[in-house]
């Protein structure tokens, strides 16, 4: 029996990356026939992913120690970071840098288990659909993060934009470009049928968000507020969705102090099947999150992407234009236009969206061939 650690941002009732763990989960049931799969999270609440899994986990997390065959990394934008940090870390990535990061993960690896602290070994370190940006030069995510990046056996990333990052960061890596996991819509979405539309007499703007800081004074959550009020005076119905309770605290503060209902992931309290059957009731998605697109895709929704990072207009691509981006500050009359093209590729959604699907799919596909082959 194999055993696999499998690890990403879990457990923290996000949805795009609750759906990472459940395609991942499921994947690896089905590559590895014979296997026990526990799971890596810092979080201190990842029990309710129990209700994702058909036997019990055990979690685990950075005081542990364990011994694996294969560390999983499943998915998910987990190597960057945009935030500054202090003048230790500054030096401390300047080291690395001249160390090498193979060099310093030798080094930290061996300190570590000189010093008696926990450790998780393995034989081999897989990653499948990641996505990898850039770090400051300060970050203090840095030390831990590269360690991870420079020692993977397979790494299988989403873009090509993150294969080419990834090699900047660590050169020499084995790396392959395919798509983002959740395009493989049969590991998650057997139940819903997103041809089976409640009959209704208004077009559906279903409106995903995410909190964003922007150094300027600029708040997009008000800009996005006034084009939903001058939608609904045209005669749209408008439904907000908030895809994580706490890292999207201000968009619902925001939104809800104005009346107006936004529609909490809540995995603790809500089915997948449930949240993802209101999605499936909208005809056009605006979103300013990475999955909000990729589940449009998957639902044969179109929209629109709000681009408040660069993973946006990677999602853009992802879809081929199925979902458009559009800048900040919203120009209104841009925003409608591309409102009424997406409609209308919702409603050809056999010719639009399914030879997206199925080219994603494809190149999912190929991934996991590639990994079986190398077992």
């Amino acid at each position: 029996m194999k055993r696999i650690l499998l690890t990403g941002y879990y457990g923290f009732g996000n949805l795009g990356d609750d759906l990472l763990f459940i395609c991942n989960y499921r994947l690896l049931q089905k590559i590895y026939k014979d296997c026990r799969i526990d799971v890596f999270t810092e979080s201190p609440a990842p029990s309710y992913l129990n209700r994702f899994a058909d036997k019990p986990l055990t979690f685990l997390n950075s005081r542990s120690s364990g011994d694996y065959d294969i560390i999983w990394h499943g998915g998910g934008g987990v190597y960057f970071d945009f935030n500054k940090g202090d003048a230790m870390s500054l030096l401390t990535n300047r080291m690395i840098r001249v160390l090498g990061p193979r060099n310093f993960t030798l080094l930290y690896q061996f300190g570590k288990r000189t010093a008696g602290k926990p450790v998780i070994s393995y034989k081999r370190r897989i990653g499948i659909g990641i996505g990898v940006g850039s770090f400051t030069r300060s970050s203090k995510k840095y030390k831990h993060k590269i360690q991870q990046l420079c020692t993977f056996d397979h790494l299988i990333v989403r873009d090509e934009e993150s294969k080419k990052n990834a090699l900047t960061l660590c050169d020499g890596l084995q790396v392959d470009v395919a798509t983002d996991i959740v395009f493989d819509k049969d590991l998650w979405n057997g139940s819903i049928d997103e041809g089976n539309r409640e009959p209704k007499t208004q077009k559906r703007i279903g409106v995903i968000l995410r909190d964003w800081g922007s150094a300027k004074a600029y708040n997009y959550l008000d800009d996005v507020y006034n084009q939903l009020q001058w939608f609904v005076q045209q005669g749209y119905e408008t439904n907000c969705f908030a895809f994580d309770a706490n890292a999207d605290k201000n968009y619902i503060d925001h939104f809800t102090r104005r009346g107006k209902a936004v529609n909490v992931w809540d995995p603790a309290r809500v089915t997948l099947n449930d949240y993802l059957e209101s999605l499936s009731q909208q005809d056009v998605f605006i979103t300013s999150r990475f999955h909000g697109a990729v589940i449009g895709v998957c639902l044969g929704i179109s929209g629109i992407c709000l681009n408040i990072e660069p993973k946006l207009e990677t999602a853009s691509a992802m879809t081929e234009n199925f979902y458009t981006v559009q800048n900040l500050p919203i120009q209104p009359a841009n925003l409608q236009e591309l409102l009424r093209q997406a409609i209308f590729k919702t409603a050809d959604a056999q010719r639009f969206g399914n030879n997206i699907l199925a080219g994603n799919r494809q190149k999912l596909e190929n991934a996991y061939k590639r990994i079986s082959t190398a077992q």
